[in-house]
């Protein structure tokens, strides 16, 4: 839930006239990560995108949420794991 919270947080936009740099919830900046910059290298050159290309953070963490919250409702109701 509190992975869900974050990204959509993340996911809003700033307001009209703010820095986005200076957001509570800093979005995309636009700029290569170290470990994204080492992540494209490992991939050939035919997989490789541009920054500009890429999906934002926001969105990646907001369907890794849904993907956890699945599973975890998989876990419950069709494997019969539950918390007591």
């Amino acid at each position: 839930m509190l992975l869900g919270s974050y990204a959509t947080l993340k996911i809003r936009p700033t307001r009209p006239g703010s820095d986005p740099r200076e957001a509570r919830f800093p979005i995309d900046n636009g700029e290569e990560t170290p470990f994204q910059a080492r992540v494209q290298r490992l991939l050939p050159m035919r997989l490789r995108l541009e920054h500009d290309d890429r999906i934002a953070d926001g969105a990646k963490l907001f369907v890794a949420s849904l993907a956890m919250l699945g599973v975890s409702l998989a876990m419950e109701a069709v494997f019969g794991i539950a918390v007591s």
